[in-house]
């Protein structure tokens, strides 16, 4: 049996990890150019204008869209492996 965890708020990790799983699998030039585009949007989320599950849908549409689905899983299997230790 297999069994899969995903923690992106911090729960079973010592902090957020969708920044860090989104910067693993875009590379650091396209995830700064997305937070660039994305900005307006993160501003109203950070003065509370936005929920939290709102921005999360709009960050993971813009950087995922279009993602493979076996081209998903292999990075996230592969990021996955390398955050194990960050576990609490």
């Amino acid at each position: 049996m297999k069994i899969a965890f995903f923690d992106f708020d911090g729960t079973i990790t010592k902090k957020d990890s969708t920044t860090g799983f989104i910067r693993f699998f875009v590379g650091d030039l396209k995830f700064i150019f997305g937070i660039i585009i994305l900005l307006p949007l993160l501003i109203l989320y950070k003065v509370n204008i936005l929920s939290n599950n709102y921005i999360k849908i709009i960050i993971v549409t813009f950087f995922f869209k279009g993602t493979k689905k076996l081209d998903f899983e292999r990075k996230a299997s592969i990021y996955s492996r390398q955050i194990l230790h960050k576990l609490i």
